[in-house]
């Protein structure tokens, strides 16, 4: 079974103003005060217009365009892109994240096969750096309920139901 996730993420005000500066995105609340804004929809077809920015995250909808706005938007508050790609039992994941309007980690990968990085991995770092409780030799993706959903678009098509 295979499962790709690929959003933005940052404490769930910051991400609604995020949202409401990107026409048909959402934000959806995961866990720990956070939400995400999954990088699928009409808004990325309009900022794709600008070259990509990090070539080793390898995601030509993360462009100039798209970064420019989210240092804009992290004046408010810390955000992080998040990527993962799961095949089987191999992962490939990538993160960096903004803070106070400049990038506060620089893009980090971990490729399938690699051993865990001592801090838990791009992701897991990307989400402490977002004020996240991780522990990185324990928390997983699914603590912070990034598997509710296997496709990145099925986040916009069917959001998870906030819990009571």
């Amino acid at each position: 079974m295979s499962y790709e996730l690929r959003a933005l993420v940052a404490a769930s005000p910051v991400a609604s103003r995020l949202a409401a500066r990107l026409p048909g995105s959402v934000a959806v609340p995961i866990s720990q005060g956070l939400a995400l804004v999954p990088m699928a929809g009409p808004w990325l077809s309009e900022l794709a217009n600008s070259p990509p920015v990090f070539d080793e995250l390898d995601d030509p909808q993360l462009s100039r365009e798209l970064v420019a706005l989210v240092e804009d938007v992290s004046r408010l508050g810390p955000i992080a892109y998040i990527s993962i790609d799961e095949q089987s039992d191999m992962t490939w994941q990538g993160a960096a994240a903004w803070s106070e309007g400049t990038l506060s980690m620089p893009p980090e990968v971990q490729h399938p096969g690699e051993a865990r990085a001592p801090n838990g991995g791009p992701v897991l770092a990307a989400l402490r750096r977002l004020g996240a409780e991780v522990d990185p030799t324990r928390s997983d993706f699914d603590d912070f309920g990034l598997y509710q959903r296997r496709r990145t678009v099925a986040w916009l098509e069917d959001p998870p139901k906030p819990s009571c």
